[in-house]
């Protein structure tokens, strides 16, 4: 992998520097070369899933009826 140009606006300076350690880790992270670790399934309340799909029918969002019963 090449070395990060970085340039500074202010003063007009450019440093070539090698990436760190956290930066290579990132960007494998962000290409999909790390795997996540799973997240067990949280059993989810029946009363939170009624309300779910009624917000749902009204017209909300899956994420806006989420956010609004907390799941």
């Amino acid at each position: 992998m090449s070395d990060v140009n970085e340039f500074n606006a202010q003063t007009g300076q450019v440093v070539l520097r090698p990436y760190t350690q956290e930066e290579l880790l990132k960007i494998q992270q962000d290409r999909g070369m790390i795997e996540e670790p799973e997240t067990t399934p949280v059993p989810e309340d029946p009363v939170k899933l009624s309300a779910l799909a009624k917000l749902k029918s009204m017209g909300l969002t899956d994420e806006e009826a989420r956010a609004i019963v907390s799941l």
